[in-house]
């Protein structure tokens, strides 16, 4: 099972995900992660701190930004999260803080 932790507090974001799960669910939580990753550095002048590990079973996304662009691209990602796991209960637990 994967478990994915979200975290949103002011103006700092961070985004977990940890283990594995069928070849189906990993890609879905794979492309929205990378995603995630890759709008934080195609618009790092909208952030003031960026961090970010992308290994198989094992990523964290870090970011700092008060932009509400930035903001709106961790909430679509969150909301992606969550109709994956709704259609795959056994497979995703997703967590927000």
């Amino acid at each position: 099972m994967i478990r994915v932790n979200l975290n949103h507090n002011i103006s700092s974001f961070s985004f977990s995900v940890q283990d594995h799960a069928s070849p189906s669910v990993c890609a879905a939580v794979s492309a929205i992660t990378q995603g995630l990753a890759g709008f934080c550095i195609n618009h790092k002048d909208k952030l003031r701190d960026l961090a970010y590990r992308l290994n198989s079973g094992d990523s964290e996304v870090f970011f700092i930004s008060d932009d509400k662009f930035v903001e709106g691209a961790y909430e679509l990602a969150k909301i992606a999260l969550l109709q994956v796991q709704e259609g795959y209960p056994d497979e995703l637990r997703v967590t927000c803080d």
